[in-house]
């Protein structure tokens, strides 16, 4: 059986334009699936060469399971939830997973990928500045993104 090339060449067209059309379409599917059945989060990082004021910076993500963990840091300041994180965490043994990392200014860091289990429902980022301010961001613990560490702040990129 031979096919014209007058019905290829349309279908072809409509085909690529399909694809084209679909990456956010793709990358919305992604995102679901990991709140539905868990996956993994790739996270990319960016140390600046005076990150901290020329010091070590400690950083954590929490990924919360349990809402009602959630209102006992959300409000927290970097500063106090380093203080305070040992408790919680003897407080409360489920319902909240923890990466935590320690970067040096200038560090070259490879992409991180961070487990999500299903059922995920908020990710709060804390990064412990010597400088004054909260240093935290709520994140959606399904989407991508990528940590700007600075010299006195950071700031979070989240993949469209």
């Amino acid at each position: 059986m031979k096919i014209s090339s007058k019905i290829l060449h349309p279908s072809v067209i409509l085909t690529l334009a399909l694809v084209a059309s679909s990456c956010t379409t793709v990358n919305k599917l992604s995102t679901k699936t990991r709140q539905l059945f868990g996956g993994d989060l790739q996270v990319e990082v960016t140390v600046s060469p005076n990150l901290n004021q020329k010091s070590p910076l400690a950083v954590e993500l929490l990924l919360f399971e349990d809402k009602k963990l959630i209102p006992a840091v959300e409000g927290l300041e970097a500063r106090e939830w380093f203080q305070s994180r040992e408790q919680y965490f003897l407080d409360n043994k489920k319902g909240v997973r923890s990466y935590l990392w320690e970067w040096v200014p200038g560090q070259s860091v490879e992409p991180l990928t961070v487990k999500i289990k299903a059922g995920t429902k908020q990710a709060i980022l804390f990064a412990n500045y010597m400088a004054p301010g909260a240093h935290r961001e709520k994140l959606d613990p399904r989407r991508h993104f990528v940590l700007h560490l600075g010299e006195r702040k950071f700031r979070v990129e989240v993949d469209e």
